[in-house]
């Protein structure tokens, strides 16, 4: 099997940090068969535009629209699915917000395929939340715990690397409209019994001139915004389904 890699990254208004972000990931894995898939979830400022320009002057760098917004946890399965298609050998799942170092990124892919393992989940190291979102990571532990008897570091982290035929079974136990992706990956792959690890990796501040970003329409990021809240209690009563 070819060492060949396809990043996923789904995207929402971060035309703040995304050139830095692409351009830092782009400068990291120069060394690797990489492709970069861009997921812009119908952004409302120039994410689109920046991205597509930067596009044209780097080949690996391809970008996908949303003819509507559809919300970060479909855009995530839009930009794995597409990144299937590609046929390369390994899958890199990462947020668009660039809350992780091109170093990282490629420590980690460059490692995967030398190591006998399915997924890699990245544990966000050095994060700096406010309590409500302490509480939620905590939650969703325990769900992936109470689901699996299996208690994952980082359960809903947005960084893993997958063996391409092992993402193409999970995406195929999640409907495409599933708020939390990520999670349901999480709560598969140990029922299904793939072989994972976890690897720490620095996360850093979101890129840009705001530290929150305008997903949950916070201005601040101290009390969670009536949208996190509605958005937490539709991924709790999707995950306790399964």
């Amino acid at each position: 099997m070819n060492n060949t890699f396809c990043i996923a990254m789904p995207c929402y208004n971060e035309s703040d940090g995304i050139l830095e972000f692409l351009s830092e990931v782009v400068s990291s894995m120069q060394t690797l068969d990489c492709k970069i898939l861009v997921v812009d979830d119908y952004s409302r400022d120039s994410t689109p535009i920046l991205v597509k320009n930067f596009s044209m002057a780097n080949s690996n760098v391809h970008l996908l629209q949303n003819a509507k917004n559809q919300g970060h946890g479909p855009s995530t399965i839009i930009g794995l699915k597409a990144s299937l298609e590609t046929g390369c050998s390994y899958i890199v799942s990462i947020d668009g917000d660039g809350q992780f170092f091109g170093d990282d990124i490629l420590r980690i892919t460059s490692q995967f395929a030398k190591l006998d393992v399915d997924i890699i989940e990245c544990t966000r190291v050095g994060r700096a939340e406010p309590l409500f979102r302490r509480i939620v990571t905590l939650t969703t532990k325990m769900l992936v715990f109470l689901k699996t008897s299996r208690f994952p570091k980082d359960a809903n982290t947005p960084f893993r690397i997958y063996r391409s035929e092992v993402l193409a079974n999970l995406l195929s136990g999640v409907p495409d409209s599933s708020p939390v992706p990520n999670l349901e990956f999480s709560i598969l792959a140990r029922r299904l019994g793939y072989k994972i690890k976890e690897e720490s990796v620095q996360s850093r501040i979101r890129r840009g001139s705001s530290t929150i970003g305008s997903t949950w329409k916070s201005k601040q990021n101290i009390v969670p915004s009536r949208r996190f809240l509605l958005f937490c209690v539709k991924a709790l009563k999707r995950v306790v389904t399964l």
